[in-house]
């Protein structure tokens, strides 16, 4: 079996909301934020539209850290550890 046909997991996922909580975390303790930040996220936001519905429910690796991304001159990858 793999692990897509096996039972869903709790709670979900997205980038986008991951940026939108971190933001809503940062701002009302001060932390410096990016001057870019409010073209940056209105640029999320058209990705996130023009995306439509993500299926939240299934298997993701889900961790943004910087040091699980592999660039080779390719795509980039996300790395598994």
């Amino acid at each position: 079996m793999k692990i897509e046909d096996g039972p869903l997991f709790p709670g979900n996922f997205t980038p986008f909301q991951a940026v939108r909580d971190y933001v809503a975390f940062c701002e009302p303790r001060g932390a410096p934020l990016p001057g870019q930040l409010p073209s940056m996220l209105e640029q999320a936001a058209q990705i996130e539209s023009a995306l439509g519905p993500i299926d939240t429910a299934k298997p993701c690796h889900n961790d943004l850290l910087l040091a699980n991304w592999i660039d080779d001159g390719h795509p980039l990858w996300l790395g598994l550890s």
